[in-house]
């Protein structure tokens, strides 16, 4: 409980006990001096410390909420749910639709064709190990052999021997005489 409130209901209380009743004028003037003798919050010039609303009166929410009604908005809110989520995955589908769209236009996609030539990168397990900073980037050329997967290629060198692992096209070129 609050300091003050605690002080007057044992000032009540002892009043009682003195033989006189609590609807006497004197009564009333001792609470008025009382309250008259706390401590005024620093507010500004003129302004007195004001009780807050939440504090000092139940909302209008707070009265109109009853257990029949909230269990009514609880069962058409489950309703309405199942569309909710539709409308969700709705949304989330036609923004991976926009993404890809952006990502296709953006990104320059070459395929190439069984028997062309092509240069494939270099990369840190194939390169030579004294070709310091200007050994060569791509090595070849070498002829494609069969199409795995999209963009994904089977490579053979000049004298028809296959490559041991696949190559994706991000590390191939295009080669030309």
């Amino acid at each position: 409980m609050y300091p003050m409130l605690e002080k007057l209901l044992h000032l009540v209380e002892s009043w009682g006990d003195s033989g006189q009743e609590q609807g006497e004028a004197s009564d009333g003037r001792r609470i008025e001096a009382i309250i008259a003798r706390r401590p005024k919050y620093k507010q500004g010039k003129n302004k007195e410390a004001l009780i807050p609303v939440e504090v000092g009166e139940p909302t209008l929410r707070y009265f109109q909420a009853d257990e029949e009604s909230n269990s009514e908005a609880m069962l058409i809110n489950l309703e309405l749910l199942e569309g909710r989520r539709e409308l969700a995955h709705v949304r989330l589908a036609t923004q991976k639709q926009r993404m890809e769209q952006y990502y296709n236009q953006r990104t320059n996609l070459h395929y190439f064709k069984v028997g062309e030539l092509v240069l494939r990168k270099v990369t840190q397990n194939t390169r030579e190990l004294n070709a310091g900073k200007l050994g060569s980037i791509w090595e070849g050329p070498y002829r494609i052999s069969t199409i795995t997967d999209k963009g994904s290629y089977e490579l053979e060198n000049r004298t028809g021997d296959k490559l041991p692992s696949n190559w994706n096209m991000a590390h191939l070129k295009k080669y030309y005489c």
